[in-house]
């Protein structure tokens, strides 16, 4: 049965890797998306499964020969000096023009907001672009970490490149020590990705937050609170796709009667936030956040009107979102409206979701292993969250790809015949 269960995850995690990219809207606009959810939600749920089995079993990973672990090291490697070299010469091909946002406006106003905090200068303000202007909406975490990208005079593709390494390179020393020689898979997917579409490591920083969430999601098994509650905040503060997540974080600790370590955790979450964000920047202007979602919904209104003759907009119908039933089956003409209405079904469903895993949580808590389901309703969630999502731009699925490569290794992953985390 665990041999079973193995090779379907394996299976489960190669399909949502090619339904992601070589086999995309394999089946039609509408259908492709119900499959690649069912993958990521079968990935968790397999996931789990696995290590429910090895902890109440108390299997063990055989130590490897020597061999196979030099193996690994040499892919790990390769693959590390070969993601470098394509990286460096996407920098070399495509450079970027800070104020010119005609391919992609993520990398020019993270520049500007950069410049702008270096100089004593406010970041959230309007952005004048070439041929239009915007309002800056990123969290602080997405665009701070790059001050010091800008101090080494670093391109900031490059720099996201060697963290999203160095967090690679970490997980895969700690895997090798516990004898497990698949730590390099994560940096395989990321190759597999770059050779598919290398467009979006060109124009975007999604490496950073994938490295966010590659930490998160290995932390939030781990017995270190600590660690598990920073990446949380790090990941809130730069994208706050989780933010709908993070309660049932606290209810499953609330559960597992652990509420010192809830406390803690909501006091760090607090206390980053305050420090961060409301004390330097939203105290300054109680409107930056709601501004910059007003930006982003006229944005997406944009890109659903955003036509070619006949064609229907290629980001909605791109096969990796449900964004395409709003804008065919939602009546009427009105294009805001039917961006609001998917809104509220995003809103919801990501809701419902985290319900219903809490639901379960609580009905089977005295079976369930707390850090297992943590990481598996992450990536379910995960998974409803990106496939409702208003735009599927195709680059924002690097993060759940990246934490099923986690799940998949850290499956296997022992040390001395025990646990490293449960």
């Amino acid at each position: 049965m665990r041999n079973a269960l193995r090779y379907l995850l394996v299976f489960l995690c190669l399909l949502e890797l090619l339904s992601i990219t070589w086999l995309r809207k394999w089946a039609g606009p509408f259908n492709s998306p119900v499959y690649l959810l069912v993958c990521g939600i079968a990935i968790g749920v397999v996931y789990y499964f696995l290590e429910k089995e090895k902890i109440e079993k108390e299997i063990s990973g055989a130590w490897k020969p020597k061999w196979m672990l030099w193996t690994s090291a040499g892919c790990m490697i390769t693959l590390s000096a070969l993601l470098l070299y394509h990286v460096l010469l996407l920098i070399q091909q495509y450079p970027i023009d800070r104020y010119d946002s005609s391919v992609s406006d993520i990398i020019p106003q993270t520049e500007v907001m950069v410049h702008r905090l270096r100089a004593g200068v406010f970041p959230y303000s309007e952005i004048h672009m070439t041929n239009y202007s915007m309002f800056p909406g990123y969290m602080p975490l997405q665009w701070m970490p790059y001050v010091l990208a800008d101090v080494l005079g670093m391109d900031y593709r490059l720099f996201a490149t060697l963290f999203l390494l160095g967090a690679m390179w970490l997980y895969f020393m700690r895997t090798t020590h516990a004898g497990n020689v698949f730590g390099w898979w994560p940096a395989l997917v990321w190759y597999l990705m770059l050779q598919y579409d290398a467009m979006p490591f060109a124009y975007t920083l999604e490496t950073m937050i994938a490295a966010f969430y590659f930490l998160t999601i290995w932390a939030i098994g781990a017995k270190n609170i600590f660690a598990a509650t920073l990446g949380m905040g790090v990941c809130l503060l730069s994208r706050y796709s989780i933010i709908l997540w993070v309660p049932l974080f606290f209810i499953i600790l609330l559960l597992n009667r652990e509420p010192k370590k809830m406390v803690w955790s909501a006091g760090i979450l607090a206390g980053m936030y305050l420090c961060i964000y409301i004390l330097p920047f939203l105290s300054r202007d109680i409107h930056i956040y709601s501004e910059g979602y007003n930006y982003y919904t006229k944005a997406t209104v944009a890109e659903w009107e955003r036509t070619v003759g006949s064609q229907k907009p290629e980001h909605i119908f791109n096969g990796l979102g449900t964004a395409s039933w709003g804008y065919a089956y939602f009546t009427g003409n009105d294009m805001a409206e039917k961006v609001h209405k998917w809104q509220q079904v995003h809103f919801w469903v990501s809701l419902i979701t985290v319900i219903i895993l809490a639901g379960s949580f609580y009905i089977k808590r005295k079976t369930l292993l707390p850090g297992p389901w943590m990481r598996m309703s992450l990536k379910v969630y995960l998974s409803v969250f990106y496939i409702f999502i208003q735009i599927p731009f195709d680059y924002l699925f690097f993060v759940p790809l990246m934490c099923s490569a986690l799940l998949l290794v850290e499956a296997q992953h022992t040390i001395s015949g025990r646990r490293v985390s449960a």
